[in-house]
C-alpha cells in the first residue's frame, strides 16, 4: 500500500490498525500504524497513541509512555493519550483498560 496523505487514507490505516489490535495481530497493527505516521507525521497523535497501546500490550511500558507523550506533544488535548499515560503510571492492579477513542 502506498502512503496516502489524505485524511481518508490515514483514517483507513488507523481503523485497520484498531481492528488488528482487537484481533491481537500486533505486528500487523504496528505496520498499519507506522504507515499512518508516515502518511501524516505532523498530525499523527492517534497513531502514536496506538503505538503506545501496542507497546504496552507487548510489555514495553516505558516505550509506551514515550509514545503517549509524543501523541500529547502533537495534540496536547488528545484525551486517549492523556488517559493512557495516566493509567500506565499507576500500579498494575489499578490500571484498567486502554483508551482508543
Amino acid at each position: 500500500m502506498t502512503c496516502d496523505r489524505t485524511a481518508e487514507g490515514y483514517d483507513l490505516l488507523i481503523e485497520s490498525a484498531k481492528k488488528l489490535i482487537n484481533a491481537r495481530l500486533f505486528s500487523e497493527a504496528r505496520a498499519k500504524v507506522r504507515q499512518a505516521i508516515a502518511a501524516r507525521p505532523e498530525t499523527a497523535a492517534e497513531a502514536y497513541n496506538l503505538l503506545g497501546v501496542l507497546d504496552e500490550l507487548e510489555g514495553e511500558r516505558v516505550k509506551a509512555q514515550a509514545n503517549y507523550r509524543v501523541a500529547l506533544d502533537l495534540q496536547p488535548d488528545y484525551k486517549p493519550a492523556a488517559a493512557n499515560l495516566h493509567r500506565s503510571t499507576r500500579p498494575a492492579a489499578d490500571r484498567g483498560g486502554f483508551s482508543f477513542e
